[in-house]
């Protein structure tokens, strides 16, 4: 399962963030999306817009639902931010 994720520098290949928990993208947010790191994270980052689009599952507890699709959009093009 892919339930966390990681930021590299694409010159040197070092880790500049992470792994973290896929969740941890809506801390302070309660809910679902907070409480539950089921996987699958996506990331996607829109180079007309300069943004991050982050997706993950969230299936409720034991996957026996609720079911959520969380989706978050960064602020800035900083992707450790």
């Amino acid at each position: 399962m892919n339930s966390a994720f990681a930021v590299f520098d694409k010159t040197t290949g070092n880790a500049v963030l992470g792994p973290v928990d896929g969740n941890q993208i809506w801390k302070g947010f309660g809910g679902e999306c907070e409480s539950e790191n089921d996987g699958d994270v996506g990331v996607l980052f829109d180079k007309a817009a300069k943004r991050w689009y982050f997706a993950q599952l969230a299936l409720g507890p034991n996957f026996s639902g609720p079911f959520f699709y969380c989706v978050a959009v960064s602020t800035t093009n900083d992707a450790t931010g």
